[in-house]
C-alpha cells in the first residue's frame, strides 16, 4: 500500500511539474 500511496505522489508531482493538470490526464496515468 505504501508504495502505490509513493506512485501516487510521484505522478502527482511529474503532472504538476509539466503545468499539466488535468484530470484525463491523471485517469490515463493512474
Amino acid at each position: 500500500m505504501e508504495d502505490k500511496v509513493r506512485t501516487s505522489h510521484q505522478t502527482k508531482h511529474m503532472v504538476v511539474r509539466l503545468g499539466v493538470v488535468d484530470k484525463r490526464d491523471l485517469s490515463a496515468m493512474g
